[in-house]
């Protein structure tokens, strides 16, 4: 099957040596690039900010609780 190339834009990104040590290391050992890699990370990390949204819009119309109403519902209930 043929796939089209998609062109990438370049970003530069600067990371502590630790952090990039640790990157470069992943990459050799998954036989991908750094930049493969960082690209799969970030795009876990806006599908989990995507979920987020989805739960919260879900959870809008639940009633809330004030955080001292909260802590004198968990002394009454001796959790605390």
């Amino acid at each position: 099957m043929y796939y089209m190339e998609i062109k990438k834009k370049a970003s530069t990104i600067y990371l502590q040596p630790d952090t990039h040590k640790a990157l470069k290391l992943k990459s050799v050992i998954r036989d991908c690039s750094i930049s493969d890699l960082a690209e799969e990370i970030i795009r876990i990390s806006l599908k989990e900010d995507i979920d987020d949204i989805k739960t919260i819009k879900k959870r809008k119309k639940e009633s809330s609780v004030s955080l001292d109403n909260f802590i004198k519902i968990l002394k009454r209930d001796d959790k605390i």
